[in-house]
């Protein structure tokens, strides 16, 4: 049980730290004109992807393409590729604050969809689970439904706290007047973490 208390500590400091999950929810919640549940399906989204990963952790997936090194360079092309799509997305795209009207969802501008593969094909993922949650089902003896649990509860506690934090009527007067510029700073700083992980490729 202590150990399982670890795992889950270790597991909030790994979706808490700024990165691309964290910018997505930023950019779904700092816009006061988008729906009020965007950020929330966006967080949802973000948790389906952690329950993917644990799956294919369970599974010998992220085993495979962590030591494939063909299948991790592709995983890590695609990482970058979408991390340009978002952060194009943050960047050039009209957000709603600035033109006052909402932009009418495409399949792949969905909140949920964005928020699932933000985290799914996120490269750090795989290696998390691979090298970090994996070794606790072996080396500690946890079991898998209770690892799953709580690590599925962790994140959706987290990303959805954090969304609702952000769209408080107090932070949203705030953040109203900068929130173009957030939205602008996160871009960013997601493009240098594409052009890092091209820049991996590339090197590794």
């Amino acid at each position: 049980m202590n150990s399982l208390f670890a795992l889950a500590i270790v597991h909030f400091f790994f979706v808490a730290s700024p990165g691309p999950n964290v910018f997505l929810v930023v950019k779904y919640s700092i816009d006061a004109k988008t729906r009020k549940n965007d950020a929330l399906l966006c967080a949802l989204g973000i948790t389906l992807g952690i329950i993917q990963h644990l799956i294919f952790m369970y599974v010998g997936v992220s085993f495979l393409i962590t030591h494939t090194p063909i299948a991790y360079k592709v995983v890590c092309f695609l990482g970058a590729f979408w991390l340009f799509y978002i952060a194009y997305s943050m960047i050039f795209v009209p957000g709603t604050a600035s033109c006052g009207k909402r932009i009418a969802d495409t399949k792949w501008s969905s909140p949920l969809v964005q928020g699932y593969f933000n985290n799914l094909l996120n490269p750090k993922c795989f290696v998390y689970f691979t090298s970090v949650v994996a070794p606790f089902m072996g080396r500690y003896g946890q079991n898998f439904s209770y690892i799953f649990i709580v690590l599925v509860a962790v994140s959706l506690l987290w990303f959805l706290s954090l969304a609702l934090f952000l769209k408080l009527p107090i932070m949203q007067k705030n953040i109203l007047t900068y929130g173009r510029y957030i939205e602008k700073a996160c871009g960013c700083v997601l493009i240098l973490l594409a052009i890092f992980i091209l820049t991996e490729l590339i090197f590794w």
